[in-house]
């Protein structure tokens, strides 16, 4: 693992020399630099998943990274910052979650060696997308959650509600703490987004609201016709389903997992470096599943996906869409595997916030 860790280090550093760097973190660079100028955040012509300079995401993000958009005169310079902000993050969510749900020291490093390894955090830090600072987000609500209390849920429902700003799906698991009756945080978690929502209106104003609804349109009719576009909303539907019933019949790290899989499902852009998100699904797995043999698998998935889809040669969007949701999947399955065999028995919690 300590040997794939460097052929990655390796990588994405070689990586500054190739098409896909920065991909991403340009989107938000030159959004927040049209910020910065008095305009809106989304270029008119640019609206289609998986075109260079398309900034698809809230107005929130692209005021937020205002201090990257005066760093340097091209998008490359400024991508070095931002993806050492972004793996310090990521790796010390990793290190604090695996410690905090009962790994002794060895294993929490050699665990959260092997996620930081996989191809779609390579890759979501080569681009720069904001998928491992939303796992970090999700990673600190659970231990908020776990922890319980009145501080516990006021952090996980502040964690959630950062991450619904950046990226709307995270919402689904507001709808989950409505459902496992975490009132105090769903409150909290949409008084963040109000609150975030308002803070940046002075700089964006309603017309760049008014432009993201435009931009949502648009991505929702652009997907070429296929298979994949005929089944989507069925396996959409499947993922909220499976979220849904794991709230009433599992522990709730599971129908937590589930929700956070499920929610990504329901992005329009979902491609494998979202898999990044599933390393927090893959940690309580592999620390509260009666068996380690299903974390593990879902780990090769993982790992394949990401290979198959970066490294193995460009995949149309289409394909990498059905790729990506068909792993995501295998992970729901394993994850509801988990709670059936535990029979509704909770695990991971203190005894003060225990459910029945």
């Amino acid at each position: 693992m300590g040997s794939l860790l460097l052929l990655r280090v390796l990588e994405v550093i070689s990586a500054r020399l190739g098409p896909s760097w920065g991909f991403d973190f340009a989107a938000y660079w030159t959004a927040a630099g049209r910020v910065a100028t008095g305009g809106s955040p989304y270029a008119p012509a640019v609206n289609q998943a998986g075109s260079f300079l398309a900034y698809l995401y809230p107005p929130p993000l692209a005021v937020a990274f205002a201090p990257f958009a005066g760093l340097g005169a091209d998008y490359h310079d400024a991508a070095w910052p931002w993806l050492l902000v972004r793996a310090l993050i990521a790796i010390a969510a990793l290190a604090v979650l695996v410690r905090h749900v009962g790994m002794k020291r060895g294993e929490a490093v050699v665990v959260t060696v092997a996620l930081v390894a996989l191809p779609a955090v390579t890759w979501d830090l080569i681009m720069g997308n904001v998928n491992l600072l939303l796992m970090a987000l999700l990673a600190g609500a659970w231990l908020g959650l776990r922890d319980g209390g009145t501080r516990g849920e006021n952090a996980a429902g502040a964690l959630i509600g950062i991450a619904t700003a950046i990226k709307v799906f995270p919402a689904l698991l507001i709808v989950w703490l409505l459902l496992t009756r975490r009132f105090r945080a769903a409150l909290v978690a949409l008084a963040v987004i109000l609150g975030v929502a308002l803070a940046t209106l002075p700089f964006v104003g309603l017309a760049g609201w008014a432009d993201y609804l435009r931009v949502v349109t648009d991505l929702a009719g652009s997907a070429p016709p296929s298979l994949f576009s005929i089944l989507w909303p069925l396996i959409v539907l499947a993922g909220l389903v499976a979220a849904l019933w794991s709230t009433r019949e599992h522990p709730a790290w599971v129908s937590f997992s589930v929700c956070i899989l499920a929610a990504m499902l329901v992005s329009p852009t979902l491609v494998a470096t979202y898999l990044a998100l599933a390393l927090v699904p893959l940690i309580l797995l592999l620390a509260y599943s009666p068996g380690q043999w299903p974390a593990i698998i879902c780990y090769g998935l993982v790992f394949v996906a990401g290979m198959l889809e970066f490294e193995a040669g460009p995949m149309d969007i289409v394909a990498a869409r059905a790729l990506t949701s068909l792993t995501a999947a295998a992970i729901i399955a394993a994850l509801l595997w988990a709670g059936h065999q535990l029979g509704g028995r909770q695990v991971g919690f203190k005894a003060a916030a225990a459910e029945p």
